[in-house]
């Protein structure tokens, strides 16, 4: 499960997975910092807010869609239809004993820097600043989307760290592969939405980056003459069926050129040993039954 660089024995037991939103002029980040042996938990609290609201709310038939994990295009998994699938994510027991989750707000025209590819990189950088805190040992960090959208994060926490070794890489799609970054994508949407339309999020309500953070926002949002960036060399691949994509997810792969990487392949033993680790770890037998539907797709 642990992420692990080509040819080397240096591993990651746990990531940070960095999803952002914007809706009119409000700009959210959100990051989410979690170990790798808890990523079952969150699918289980996941699937079991979703279920929750959905029982909650019986009449809504057209809203009482089934939370997928490891599908592309998750844009129909939004859950903006269920305002009590975010108050069940953190009711008791919360989505926060299973991970670390904070975000920052930006509004383009209240604090200026109206370009949301400048503002993007900022709040990702600080996140990542704030979340890897005063560890020792840094947890991978993942950016959903191309290379493009991560080398001006990696400038920005290099400005902030004054260091070029933070472990940064990019995954087109990676709420497709990565639950943990479905979290923070649903997390970003839904309070974008609720900050565009003077809405409330109980839950999480994240600072205006750039008035909390005024020092730190003026480092990052210092464009540098020139830093290399270089992702790391972890293993790589592309998933075309849900399988594929729960094999890269248990073996701690990614895509950092979508459809450009070679495809990955799963065979009946992948499929076994990914079964047994989840009917192992998994906190109810539903995640197992889960698992199995979705590794016959």
């Amino acid at each position: 499960m642990d992420f692990q660089l080509k040819g080397e024995n240096t591993t990651y037991s746990s990531s940070i997975q960095i999803a952002w939103d914007k809706q009119g002029e409000d700009l959210v980040a959100v990051g989410v910092k979690t170990d790798r042996d808890d990523e079952i938990d969150i699918i289980h609290k996941m699937r079991k807010s979703k279920h929750a609201a959905i029982e909650k709310h019986p009449d809504r038939h057209e809203d009482n869609k089934v939370l997928l994990f490891f599908e592309r295009h998750n844009e129909t998994h939004y859950d903006t239809y269920h305002p009590s699938f975010y108050e069940f994510l953190f009711n008791r027991p919360s989505i926060l004993k299973y991970s670390e989750i904070n975000a920052y707000h930006h509004n383009t025209s209240e604090h200026g820097n109206k370009k949301p590819e400048e503002v993007f990189p900022i709040l990702s950088a600080l996140l990542i600043d704030d979340l890897l805190g005063n560890d020792t040992q840094f947890p991978i960090t993942i950016i959903r989307g191309g290379i493009e959208s991560t080398r001006p994060v990696h400038w920005r926490i290099t400005k902030l760290r004054e260091r070029t070794d933070i472990p940064l890489v990019n995954c087109v799609e990676a709420d497709a592969y990565y639950p943990t970054s479905l979290l923070a994508r649903l997390l970003s949407h839904r309070i974008a939405e609720c900050k565009s339309s003077d809405d409330s999020f109980n839950q999480l309500d994240p600072p205006v980056a750039k008035l909390k953070n005024e020092d730190r926002w003026a480092k990052a949002a210092t464009i540098p003459n020139s830093i290399e960036y270089e992702p790391l060399s972890i293993p790589t691949a592309y998933g075309m069926t849900v399988p594929e994509r729960i094999s890269m997810w248990f073996n701690g792969k990614i895509a950092p050129y979508g459809t450009n990487d070679t495809r990955e392949s799963v065979s009946e033993g992948d499929k076994k040993e990914i079964c047994e680790y989840v009917a192992t770890n998994a906190p109810h037998p539903s995640i197992s039954s889960a698992f199995e539907s979705y590794l016959t797709y």
